[in-house]
């Protein structure tokens, strides 16, 4: 029975590292994540052009499918050390996006949110996302559910409750 349980750990272990490792290929821009327990919420990097106020390359995204709502955020890093946060915003793919005031609450819908990346051997990164970088295979937005809950654009009685829980790489998008 050890020998069949330790082969079966084994090959858990070796799918899991492969997929991190595949994570560790792929550049944030194209990484695609599914949130571990809840298939309904997606989540991925969206490049952009270089824009006055905000720190690095990238966006990030979290879908909520059932409710069809998007939750939009760029990456901003501390002084000191090397903590990241992450500035919510208005969807950011609209004509019309302005980078909200750093200086104000204005143009900021949720709760900013602390992220952090994980690597496969579930040491933290402390790097910014940015794009051409690898992936990381984990991330986690602690206080995310609260927000999804808490979404101003849905009634108490449409309120999605999602886990907090660890981002997973799914795939790298083509």
């Amino acid at each position: 029975m050890t020998g069949w349980f330790g082969a079966l750990a084994s090959l858990i272990l070796a799918a899991a590292l492969s997929g991190q490792a595949r994570a560790e290929s792929c550049p944030y821009e194209r990484a695609q994540y599914v949130l571990q327990g809840d298939a309904n919420v997606i989540a991925g990097f969206l490049r952009h052009k270089p824009i006055k106020g905000i720190q690095g390359d990238v966006f990030l995204f979290v879908a909520v499918k059932s409710n069809q709502l998007t939750y939009w955020f760029f990456p901003e890093s501390g002084n000191g050390y090397g903590s990241i946060s992450l500035i919510s915003t208005i969807d950011a793919t609209l004509p019309f996006w302005q980078p909200p005031n750093p200086d104000s609450r204005r143009g900021r819908p949720y709760a900013d949110q602390k992220y952090y990346a994980l690597n496969s051997d579930l040491t933290f990164r402390d790097e910014m996302p940015a794009s051409g970088k690898p992936a990381p295979p984990l991330f986690l937005i602690p206080e995310l559910a609260p927000a999804v809950w808490y979404d101003y654009r849905t009634l108490a009685e449409g309120r999605y409750r999602m886990p907090r829980a660890f981002f997973r790489f799914h795939h790298c998008a083509d």
